[in-house]
């Protein structure tokens, strides 16, 4: 039997979650951006980690965070809502060979008709030393700085 490629994986994910009417009441008007939005980001050697979020009061509305498992080199995102991340995925792919446990991915805001640009998820585990580097190939080297100095604060 042949496995769903990601878009169809994907689908499948998103009737489920809004299966039985949940769809707007969960989600408000969001899900066909969600649909839309997201496909171009379902890259890498496995399908990524997906989470739905969404407010427990107040309008309805989803947002969704993509987190990758291991990348090929060369991987390309083709959405405007990337950016031009091409370099920060090179840095990605190349990082995981020398350390493990960093997490890594994007969150589409699609509460609104416009898709912003998407924000990025990085979380380096124990390899605080990344944040750095990471920040810097984001154009905010000041952050790195202060992240990797309040992670040497923080307790073992």
């Amino acid at each position: 039997m042949k496995e769903p490629a990601y878009r169809e994986t994907f689908e499948i994910l998103c009737l489920q979650a809004g299966n039985k009417g949940r769809e707007a009441l969960l989600f408000g008007d969001s899900m066909p951006r969600v649909r839309n939005a997201v496909p171009p980001f379902l890259v890498g050697k496995r399908f990524p980690e997906i989470y739905f979020e969404f407010p427990f009061t107040g309008s309805p509305f989803l947002d969704v965070t993509i987190l990758y498992g291991e990348l090929d080199p060369g991987t390309r995102i083709a959405s405007p809502a990337a950016g031009d991340c091409g370099p920060l995925l090179d840095w990605i792919e190349k990082a995981r060979r020398d350390h493990t446990n960093i997490s890594f991915g994007f969150e589409l805001d699609t509460n609104q008709p416009e898709l912003p640009l998407a924000a990025i998820y990085f979380q380096p585990g124990v390899n605080t030393e990344l944040a750095v580097p990471f920040c810097e190939l984001l154009g905010e080297s000041g952050r790195g700085i202060l992240y990797r100095d309040m992670a040497r604060q923080m307790p073992k």
